[in-house]
């Protein structure tokens, strides 16, 4: 076997696994009012019958309305949820994969519009980050003893839920703002009594949650913990040491597993959230390595208890070393299962040119937790879609499909077309597929988007779906194709703006920076999306001077929130030059002219000009085509100029209708 380390069984307690590989909990945000729904159902399951050996189901409140995190969130703090969990179980369980379920309490995050309540915590502390994921920054309530004991106990009535309903296990979620960390985190957690005032104390909470659960769920159910063991930052309120010591308690205490993460206390992105499209492969690994060795320091021998750990792990060879050199036990893929549940059966069919890959975007963090709205993926459209209208169906009659341009809703739709018979052939303009994701990995940091283009000719090449490179099309070329089925999807066209000196030979589109176009070393961009800060990034890296102005008064407001914090940090460290509110006028041969926010008339010398002012729809082709072809579509961003993530749904969702 390739990798026989991450295709071997695993012990978590009283659960033997079939494989190392992990779904770690992962908030999908598809719950109806709590309650588990055959869209929760068939997510997981398809994830399990994918080959996942350990399915962690995603955060369930112990204690609603109180705890609740979003209005979708799952609920398992009253016996009537216990039906619905227990299909999910027995969903998972006939696909030979475990499964736990994760149940926790938000805590001092807790937003009163979701729960009509002022939030509580171990400590009267808010929240000292909150425009991520729209959490509660209101001052909470600081529980009493009796408040807390209660709470302990609302833990363990839910794991005796869970238990009920048919899980192996469950998993206390202890990690970024939930209450678990909070009781742990010496910033959060200022109490002097028998819960806080030394690393000793602030353990209690989670000690006396476990001891309680053991009580009613017995041996033959398998405790769990993910665990913050460290957090980044001058003001980190979570030590290497401490977090070390808090991993040796639990594992005392009879916990079964930890799962380990790091996380921050003032910056607005936690590592653990921020696996982008520039973070390292297997970044946690040499954390919980470190981990392991500080419990061997403290007991003398090595732990008794396994380690999850991963970060961008979705990689077998990444994680078969990780095993084989002992840095953990198991291996949890996230992102890599949310992009490709078939990942596990892939790579042991030696098919891992076709796993499709995560590109770290972060979209499916952003939906949730930014936006309260199901999690959605950049590669994979089905995510966080409430129905079955996906499951693919062989198509009624076989027709011959002509799609005019080869960018990413072009693929979807061709391999979602092919899958289900029809004969498709695709024409691009180009001498390469992928369309605007080659630009899109050309800033800095985004060296994860390149194996989305490798896929593409993996998944073309298998399924034998006919590319046409260097093919420009125009009205009587595609007519004379006799297509049944004629699918437009040539890009978006740029907004022109209407300036004195526009077409001065200096200015041009920022696109055309990242494609390779030489800039002056003084550059003012014109336009502050995320096209014109991923454009700034991109030159000021190469030492380039360079000033961003924006009408609005926000740059990159589109991007996701997580790697939006990342590119702002970056280029203000770098040495960029912002200015919001600011209106260019005039455009001279070495400088241009602005109202900036005071309403001041101000020039700015520059070498060249950047255009990143949007994109607007591309109709010419469709609109010349309706009605002479039997079927005609238009979709990615000749029909909507947007993220990824868009334009793989619009692809998918044309080719199942056809």
């Amino acid at each position: 076997m390739k990798y026989p380390k991450l295709f071997s069984e695993g012990k978590i307690g009283p659960v033997t696994v079939k494989n190392r590989i992990v779904l770690p909990a992962m908030g999908i945000n598809m719950s109806d009012k709590g309650y588990v729904n055959e869209a929760i159902i068939n997510h997981y399951t398809e994830r399990a019958e994918g080959g996942a050996g350990l399915v962690i189901i995603e955060v369930s409140c112990v204690d609603a309305p109180q705890g609740l995190n979003t209005s979708n969130m799952l609920v398992i703090d009253d016996d009537k949820y216990i039906d619905g969990m227990s299909k999910l179980a027995a969903s998972i369980h006939e696909h030979d994969a475990k499964c736990l379920l994760q149940i926790s309490h938000t805590g001092r995050g807790a937003r009163r519009k979701i729960t009509g309540q002022q939030p509580v915590g171990p400590s009267a502390v808010a929240m000292p980050y909150t425009f991520m994921m729209g959490l509660s920054n209101e001052t909470p309530k600081m529980l009493t003893i009796t408040e807390i004991q209660a709470i302990e106990d609302k833990y363990a009535q839910a794991a005796l839920r869970a238990k009920k309903a048919g899980f192996d296990g469950i998993q206390l979620h202890s990690i970024g703002y939930y209450m678990g960390e909070q009781f742990l985190n010496s910033k959060s957690n200022t109490r002097t009594d028998e819960y806080g005032g030394s690393k000793e104390k602030r353990i209690t909470f989670h000690l006396n949650i476990v001891r309680k659960i053991r009580a009613l769920c017995g041996d033959d159910f398998a405790i769990t913990v993910k665990l913050t063991v460290l957090e980044l930052g001058e003001d980190a309120g979570i030590t290497f040491e401490e977090g070390t010591y808090y991993a040796y308690q639990l594992q005392e205490a009879g916990v079964d597993a930890l799962e380990v993460m790091v996380g921050a206390w003032k910056q607005e992105a936690t590592l653990e959230d921020v696996a982008d499209t520039g973070s390292a492969k297997g970044q946690l690994f040499d954390i919980s390595a470190g981990i392991k060795g500080g419990i061997s320091q403290i007991t003398g021998n090595e732990p008794k208890i396994p380690i999850i750990s991963g970060g961008r792990s979705g990689y077998a060879q990444i994680a078969e070393d990780a095993l084989q050199n002992e840095k953990c036990e198991f291996v949890f893929m996230g992102k890599g299962l949310l992009a490709e549940p078939n990942l596990p059966n892939l790579v042991l069919q030696d098919k891992e040119a076709l796993i499709r890959p995560c590109i770290g975007c972060n979209t499916c963090i952003d939906q949730q937790l930014q936006y309260n709205k199901p999690s959605r993926c950049s590669s994979n459209a089905v995510l966080g879609n409430l129905n079955n209208r996906y499951k693919l169906q062989k198509a009624e009659q076989k027709k011959t499909v002509a799609i005019i341009g080869g960018g990413i809703a072009s693929i979807e739709a061709a391999r979602i077309m092919a899958l289900r018979g029809h004969d498709v052939t695709i024409y691009e303009k180009n001498d390469y597929l992928g369309g605007q994701v080659k630009l899109a990995a050309a800033p800095p940091h985004k060296e994860n988007i390149h194996p989305m283009l490798d896929y593409f000719n993996a998944i073309i090449e298998e399924l034998n779906i006919q590319v046409k490179l260097n093919s420009p099309m125009n009205i009587d070329t595609i007519l004379a194709l006799n297509a049944d089925v004629v699918i437009c999807a040539t890009g978006p066209t740029p907004v022109k703006l209407t300036l004195p000196g526009i077409d001065l030979p200096n200015v041009f589109d920022a696109k055309e920076a990242l494609s390779g176009r030489e800039t002056g070393q003084s550059v003012v961009i014109i336009g502050g999306g995320v096209v014109g800060c991923e454009t700034a990034e991109y030159l000021v890296e190469q030492g380039k001077n360079v000033t961003i102005i924006e009408a609005a008064d926000s740059f990159a407001a589109k991007m996701v929130m997580t790697n939006r914090t990342i590119l702002l940090d970056h280029l203000t460290l770098l040495g960029a030059t912002f200015m919001s509110s600011t209106k260019c006028v005039n455009i001279n041969e070495n400088s241009v002219d602005v109202i900036d926010e005071s309403g001041a008339m101000k020039q700015i010398p520059t070498d060249t000009i950047l255009l990143s002012v949007g994109e607007k729809p591309n109709t010419t082709l469709y609109d010349n085509l309706f009605g002479k072809v039997p079927e005609v579509y238009n979709i990615g961003d000749s029909h909507t100029p947007d993220c990824f993530a868009t334009s793989i749904k619009q692809g998918h969702e044309v080719a199942i209708s056809i």
